[in-house]
């Protein structure tokens, strides 16, 4: 009697919140409670005394409302198997619904009409073998559906009790062998050195009884829970060897595809800089404040549709997650974290024809999650690596390019502080030489513009590795001369290399003119001028853009120009640089001569080339 008392509060709970909750349970949760209490005064009732007749009528009480939970509990099975809201809750409506409807509710109506009408129903005992289909039908699905779970529960028990058959077979005929050997060797032994012996051998083969016999069961009778190992251990072999991101994410997905079945599968990989999840391959990815993304940082848990309806834990950011899940259109997303931090998403789409995702299912996705999350990191800093090997070939080739443009101090500075480095105009001393090709307009008017190129890259190339040679910075060309800066923590020294580079200057251009003769040799006009001028950038602004100079500039400079349009082929010096120079070199004084656009006449000295004196600078 209690038991049939309380089994219509079984149905009422049940169609209260199996599978999923109601608005009425979730709203209210203590109402699944009230069929128990109503259950329970129905029972207390029955103790009491009373007369036949209102024990009767109880009894007919309490059949009419096993009807009514019966029938709530399959009318909300079938809403359920309907318009549930996972493929895993509509599956597991359904089977419920055809258990419940046909293993009880011709029998709980024929038992509730007996009691209520006092007539005996034919065949009504044998109606009730029907009950039998309910577990049938669970049984069904979870073979054909693994809806409850319960295969994990039913391979450990398998394994356990085949493994503990045979340790303990194992432990008899050993420690029966033994007993048997010493006997016919005539050899005394005390009755607990042959059980500790074989324990002790029990306890060395244990592990791999167990192994051996998990593998056989495994291959046997759950096979996909063995196909599933193998292919995650050649997802394992293969990630050992892979760096590329795109290969790493088209195994995983593999893998997956391979064991579960999914519609599709997608790798979400963390963007350090923005914080938001990009879809390998392309697509929208999840923003880097989704809700999605925190539940899954914080749980490191597969989290399915189904996990999100069923944890009462999750109550708060259920609508927000599954909103996230939506815009992926996903069903589980598993998360990849490494060292302690959230770099991945793996996210799934439902499951070919509408299978559910079960709890050895995420159980599979964690460990491909967890083997994936280190190879996954590596290749992320392989990718990184490539990206930072190709940025500096592309800064190198800018580098060299820019070199041929950029004058060499201005290089240094670049390097030394990329960021912010010292181009302001600073007073500093400096030299400066000037060379300018003597006669270059008529030599242009004469010859072709290719051949005056050719000649003029030739010279210019040629006093370039002087120049260079000498620590001379090429500050400004155009057309026929140049403009080269020098400078030195010692005055004496950067006026010694300039004109050093001047003689070399006019003793290259000698040599060339020899090794091939024009009508009309080439002859060089170079003037050398030492003093502190102002060093640095000058901005150049206009309505169409910008244009940077580095130089230097100052009367020091344009006395240079003036010396060296003083004609001659000779280095025309200035008074400050004649100064810095050894005694010894033979100087030819020109006294104060007036220079166009300088006001105050200047001090000039000429030195001419010949070869042992510039060797001897």
């Amino acid at each position: 009697m209690f038991a049939w008392t309380f089994w219509p509060a079984l149905f009422a709970h049940l169609a209260l919140v199996f599978p999923e909750r109601t608005a009425v349970a979730r709203r209210w949760p203590r109402v699944v409670w009230v069929p128990y209490a109503m259950s329970a005064a129905l029972w207390l009732w029955l103790q009491a005394p009373m007369s036949r007749d209102s024990w009767t009528a109880t009894a007919g009480l309490i059949a009419i409302y096993w009807t009514v939970a019966l029938v709530e509990l399959l009318v909300g099975l079938g809403s359920t198997a309907r318009t549930g809201s996972t493929p895993l809750i509509r599956q597991r409506a359904r089977v419920l619904l055809a258990g419940f409807g046909i293993g009880y509710l011709v029998p709980v109506i024929g038992t509730t009409l007996e009691v209520v009408l006092h007539e005996q129903i034919p065949f009504l005992a044998d109606v009730w073998r029907l009950a039998f289909v309910f577990p049938l039908a669970v049984a069904y699905a979870i073979v054909r559906y693994q809806l409850f779970d319960i295969r994990a529960v039913v391979r450990a028990g398998t394994v356990y009790s085949v493994v503990t058959a045979m340790v303990a077979l194992g432990y008899a005929g050993l420690l029966t062998s033994l007993n048997v050997l010493f006997a016919r060797l005539d050899l005394a032994m005390s009755g607990v050195v042959a059980p500790l012996l074989v324990a002790f051998v029990v306890v060395l083969l244990v592990n791999r009884v167990y192994a051996r016999t998990q593998a056989l069961l495994d291959r046997l009778f759950f096979r996909a829970r063995y196909d599933a190992g193998q292919a995650l251990a050649r997802l394992a072999d293969a990630m050992t060897t892979t760096l590329e991101l795109d290969r790493l994410a088209a195994l995983i997905g593999g893998t997956v595809d391979g064991i579960l079945h999914p519609e599709r599968v997608t790798l979400l990989l963390a963007d350090d800089e923005r914080g938001a999840f990009r879809r390998v391959g392309g697509g929208d990815g999840l923003a880097a404040q989704a809700v999605l993304a925190t539940c899954l940082a914080g749980r490191r848990e597969p989290l399915s549709r189904e996990t999100l309806l069923a944890d009462p834990e999750l109550e708060d950011i259920r609508q927000a997650c599954l909103l996230d899940l939506d815009a992926l259109d996903a069903d589980v997303a598993v998360p990849f974290v490494f060292r302690e931090r959230l770099t991945a998403l793996l996210v799934l789409g439902p499951r070919r024809r509408d299978l559910p995702y079960t709890s050895e299912d995420l159980r599979i996705l964690k460990i491909v999650a967890t083997q994936s999350a280190v190879a996954l990191e590596h290749a992320r800093a392989y990718h990184a690596l490539q990206a930072a090997l190709r940025r500096v070939q592309i800064l190198e080739s800018i580098r060299a390019g820019l070199s041929k443009f950029v004058p060499r101090t201005v290089q240094r500075l670049i390097e030394q502080a990329p960021d912010a480095p010292e181009l302001a105009k600073r007073e500093t001393d400096v030299s400066v030489l000037f060379v300018d090709i003597a006669g270059y307009t008529r030599l242009a008017g004469r010859l072709d513009a290719a051949t005056v190129d050719r000649l003029v890259e030739r010279y210019f190339g040629a006093f370039l590795d002087e120049i260079l040679k000498n620590g001379g910075d090429v500050n400004e060309t155009a057309g026929d001369g140049l403009m080269v800066i020098f400078q030195d923590a010692d005055p004496r020294r950067h006026a010694r290399s300039a004109v050093t580079t001047g003689l070399a200057l006019l003793r290259r251009a000698r040599e060339i003119n020899a090794a091939e003769p024009l009508d009309e040799p080439i002859a060089l006009h170079v003037g050398v001028n030492s003093g502190r001028a102002a060093v640095g950038a000058t901005k150049i602004e206009g309505t169409a853009g910008t244009r940077w100079t580095y130089t230097a500039s100052g009367p020091v400079t344009n006395v240079a120009a003036r010396l060296a349009a003083l004609g001659d082929d000779a280095i025309h010096l200035g008074e400050a640089t004649t100064a810095r120079l050894p005694s010894r070199i033979g100087l030819e004084d020109l006294g104060e001569v007036p220079l166009r656009n300088v006001e105050e006449p200047v001090r000039v000295y000429r030195l001419r080339v010949p070869e042992p004196v510039a060797a001897a600078v």
